[in-house]
This record gives structure tokens, C-alpha cells and sequence, in this order.
């Protein structure tokens, strides 16, 4: 027998009630991360203080967020400063995309208990789609950005509106969203767009450019498959991915 860190509690008629863990481990798209790695590797930053990882709700999926404290002499305390963006080259390096925080919340001070811990469920709820600076949000200026705001508005769960200059990676996109995205330009459209286009236009002018550009822009829905791939689960989504990448590796073998 082994400690698994799982907490449980006997029924009353029979079997056992899972109530929680003894650790900070959660599951996120069908992984299980345990928060303090991530902590760890944020605490690395030179402009990181302290720091706090937890899970919280965004379109009825958990997601994490990073909280920080940051240094006050650090790029990350000036004003108008992308932090997720200045943290995510330093994450990348140490964590794969599945560890990667959909969004960093910047504070004072974290809060702590009456023993000196850090108080996770006193930690104020994330604002999805929030902008962290200071730039002019532009409103859409034609039809197929305002549909595309509307898209992303309904895979992030956003709080605040969605500006066309808007990273929306800064704003929690993945790799699974940005795959939703691309079924729903499908149906909606009929163009099949390449998940990785999404990642080198990431805003919403640069996503409405390249579809109105397509030949096939305005011809309907390209196949049933599409609309099948936006049902799939999260970790559905995962596993075509990790296929996917793993066909594009062979082929690359095959090619040199």
C-alpha cells in the first residue's frame, strides 16, 4: 500500500467519499499537476517576490491561475506591463504547455492565515479576459471580427469584452481553445484554418485578415467534422493533438 494524498471519508452505508487532498495537487485537461512546481519555477524569476498557484472556474473548465508578488524595483510591478507574457518565455523553459498558467494576478501581498500561510481561498477570483495594460481596447470594425470576438468571448468565458488588437493567449488561450476556435471558423465560415496559424496571428484583426483571405471564405461548413471535434472533451482534444504532432514529427523524419 502507498500514500496517495487523496482525503476520504467512510459513508455511512458503505464505500468511501473522496473530499479533497493533502497536497496542492490538481487535475487540469485530464493531467495531474501539482501546483508547487509551478510555484517553484515562478519563484526562479528574478522579478517574482512570492507566488500562489490554484485552480479556478472559466467556462465551466478549471484553469490555472498564477498569483504573484512581484519585486518592486521589476518590470513586472510597472504599470501597464503584460505580465503573463514577460513570464511566459521563463515557463516555457522549465514547464510543458499543460503546466502553463491561462492567467497571472498580480497583488500587494498575498493573503495569509492566522499561522502564516498563505490563505489560497481568500485569494480574490481571477477576471477572465481582463487586459493587464494599458492599451486602447478597439472595438470590430466589420462583421467577421465581431464574430470572432463573439467566438473567443464564448471559449475563454470572459468577463471584460475582447479588443481586435487583443493577444487572446494573454487573455487564457491554449492549445485546446485555439483548437475549438478553429472548428467553430469552420462551421461558421467554411474555412479550415490551421491550428498553428492561430499561434502566429494570435489577435483578432490578424485571425479576421487571414480568414477573410481564404478561398474558400463564405462557402458554409466544411464537413460534420468539425462541429463533432467542438463536442469532443478537453481531454479528447488533447489526445488528437498529441497524435497529430506526433504524425507531423514522422512525416518531418520521413521527409529529410
Amino acid at each position: 500500500m502507498y500514500r496517495t494524498g487523496d482525503l476520504g471519508r467512510w459513508r455511512e452505508g458503505a464505500g468511501l467519499e473522496l473530499i479533497g487532498r493533502n497536497d496542492h495537487q490538481v487535475k487540469v485537461r485530464g493531467y495531474r499537476i501539482e501546483c508547487g512546481e509551478i510555484e517553484a519555477v515562478l519563484r526562479g524569476h528574478p522579478g517574482v517576490r512570492q507566488v500562489a498557484v490554484i485552480t479556478a472556474g472559466r467556462a465551466g473548465q478549471p484553469e490555472l491561475v498564477a498569483y504573484i508578488v512581484p519585486r518592486r524595483n521589476s518590470s513586472l510591478a510597472q504599470p501597464g506591463t503584460d505580465v503573463l507574457a514577460e513570464l511566459r518565455p521563463h515557463l516555457r523553459a522549465a514547464l510543458p504547455d499543460y503546466m502553463l498558467p491561462s492567467l497571472v494576478v498580480t497583488l500587494p501581498a498575498l493573503p495569509l492565515t492566522l499561522n502564516a500561510k498563505v490563505d489560497r481561498a481568500a485569494l480574490p477570483a481571477p477576471q477572465w479576459g481582463a487586459s493587464t495594460t494599458t492599451v486602447e481596447r478597439v472595438q470590430p470594425r466589420n462583421p467577421v471580427e465581431a464574430t470572432l470576438i463573439r467566438i473567443w468571448s464564448d471559449l475563454l468565458g470572459t468577463q471584460a469584452p475582447v479588443g481586435v488588437h487583443d493577444n487572446v493567449f494573454s487573455l487564457g488561450g491554449h492549445s485546446l481553445t485555439a483548437t475549438r476556435f478553429v472548428a467553430r471558423v469552420a462551421d461558421v465560415y467554411g474555412v479550415s484554418l490551421p491550428v498553428h496559424q492561430v499561434f502566429t496571428g494570435p489577435t483578432i484583426a490578424q485571425l479576421a485578415e487571414i480568414i477573410s483571405a481564404d478561398p474558400d471564405f463564405g462557402q458554409g461548413a466544411v464537413s460534420s467534422r468539425h462541429a463533432e471535434l467542438d463536442e469532443l472533451s478537453d481531454e479528447d482534444l488533447d489526445e488528437l493533438l498529441r497524435a497529430a504532432i506526433a504524425q507531423r514529427t514522422r512525416r518531418r523524419g520521413t521527409d529529410t
